[in-house]
């Protein structure tokens, strides 16, 4: 039995919906710019390409893929307040 589209769409949904809110979720470029950064694509590639911004290469992938909870540590660690100096 072979499965279209739309039975793997929704075997993907149940299959989220019983994982819960705990599951980490993989992003685009784009989302992680729209979702987190807020700012254009220009103003945002500096932080998205630094070495050490979280990614995943995924085999048959020509981009990489963004684990939502890594970019929220992320954000978390390289977020300086005030006048405290950058790590």
């Amino acid at each position: 039995m072979e499965l279209t589209k739309d039975d793997l769409k929704i075997i993907i949904k149940e299959v989220v919906g019983e994982l819960g809110s705990d599951h980490d979720r993989l992003l685009t470029k784009q989302q992680v710019i729209d979702e987190y950064f807020g700012i254009t694509y220009k103003g945002a590639i500096a932080a998205l390409n630094s070495r050490d911004f979280p990614r995943t290469w995924l085999p048959g992938r020509k981009n990489p893929m963004y684990s939502a909870k890594a970019v929220e540590q992320w954000i978390k660690e390289n977020t300086v307040f005030g006048y405290e100096k950058r790590k």
